[in-house]
């Protein structure tokens, strides 16, 4: 998600639309059952943690729905989380 935010009340939230490779589901069942090597899976699943830190620490934003399928690979299998229909917002009072 590229903006968000809140206006006289109303929410709003920018949108980018892109065509990915796959999805990660979709690209670990194509390998199966072969699989890559450790250190690409480390990699890639250290950008979804850093993304899934941004997301709660600085956007206060809960993804409520991560999965596989919720993870499409671009270029050189560069990551980005979709489907942010169940998001919801942290609760800040509550940190």
């Amino acid at each position: 998600m590229h903006e968000y935010l809140i206006h006289d009340n109303i929410e709003y939230c920018g949108l980018e639309l892109e065509l990915a490779k796959s999805d990660l589901f979709g690209m670990i069942k194509g390998l199966y059952p072969k699989t890559a090597d450790i250190r690409f899976y480390r990699g890639l699943f250290r950008k979804i943690v850093d993304a899934m830190v941004y997301l709660h620490d600085t956007a206060k934003i809960a993804h409520n729905d991560l999965k596989l399928d919720n993870i499409f690979l671009f270029d050189n299998y560069e990551p980005k989380i979709a489907d942010f229909g169940f998001a919801s917002h942290l609760d800040v009072a509550n940190d």
